[in-house]
C-alpha cells in the first residue's frame, strides 16, 4: 500500500498518479495478471484534496490493460487519531464537521488479502464501519481515551470536501460490506 501524507490535492495527482503508473508498468513487465488496488468510499463523487489523488489512481488503474480489482474503503478507526494530530492549536483541536462510518483496518486488510487471492473483479464495491458518526465526537472520544483534556473544536470545512463530509458522500453505499468492530472497542485497544 502507498500513501503520502498530505491534503494537497496537487501533491496527491502528483504522487498517486506517479506511482501508480510506475506500478502498473511494473507489473506488466513482469507479467503479474492481477493489480489490487484500496481507494476510499466517495472518491467520485468528491475528488477534492487527498481524494483528488485516489481519483487519479482509480482511473490508472481501470484503464490499465491488466486485470484489477478496486475495493473503496471508509476512513479507518485511527483517522480520529490522525485528525486530532493535525487539527492541534495548543490546547485546542480542531475537527472537520463531518460524517464517518469508521472501519478497523484489520477487517480492510482480510478484504483486500481475499480479493488479491481470487480473480480480478473490476470495482468491488465498499467496505465501511458498522455504524455512522460524527468526526468531531470521535476525535472527543480519542483525546478522552488518551488523557488528552484538549478541548475539541467542530468547524465546517469549506469547499467541495467540507460539503461532501457534512452531507454524507463519504459514507458507504447501501449495498456496502460492513466490519463488525466498532469504534468504542478500538478505542478500548487504544486506551489499554
Amino acid at each position: 500500500m502507498a500513501s503520502v501524507q498530505t491534503l494537497s490535492a496537487k501533491s496527491t495527482v502528483r504522487f498517486f498518479g506517479n506511482v501508480t503508473r510506475n506500478l502498473l508498468a511494473a507489473e506488466e513487465q513482469q507479467g503479474v495478471g492481477h493489480h489490487v488496488a484500496l481507494s476510499i468510499v466517495g472518491v467520485p463523487s468528491a475528488p477534492f484534496g487527498y481524494y483528488a489523488g485516489k481519483k487519479v489512481q482509480e482511473d490508472l488503474v481501470s484503464a490499465s490493460r491488466g486485470g484489477w480489482t478496486i475495493l473503496r474503503a471508509t476512513q479507518f478507526h485511527e483517522f480520529a487519531a490522525q485528525t486530532a494530530a493535525r487539527g492541534r492549536l495548543g490546547g485546542l483541536v480542531a475537527a472537520p464537521k463531518g460524517r464517518t462510518q469508521p472501519v478497523a483496518a484489520a477487517e480492510v486488510a482480510e478484504e483486500l488479502v481475499a480479493l488479491a487471492l481470487g480473480s480480478p473483479r473490476g470495482f468491488a464495491g465498499e467496505i465501511g464501519g458498522p455504524e455512522e458518526r460524527e468526526l468531531p465526537e470521535l476525535v472527543r472520544r480519542y483525546l478522552g481515551a488518551v488523557g488528552d483534556r484538549s478541548r475539541v473544536l467542530a468547524i465546517p470545512l469549506p469547499g467541495g470536501m467540507g460539503r461532501a463530509m457534512r452531507a454524507g458522500t463519504l459514507l458507504p453505499s447501501a449495498g456496502a460490506k460492513l466490519g463488525v468492530q466498532t469504534f468504542e472497542e478500538w478505542l478500548a485497544t487504544v486506551s489499554a
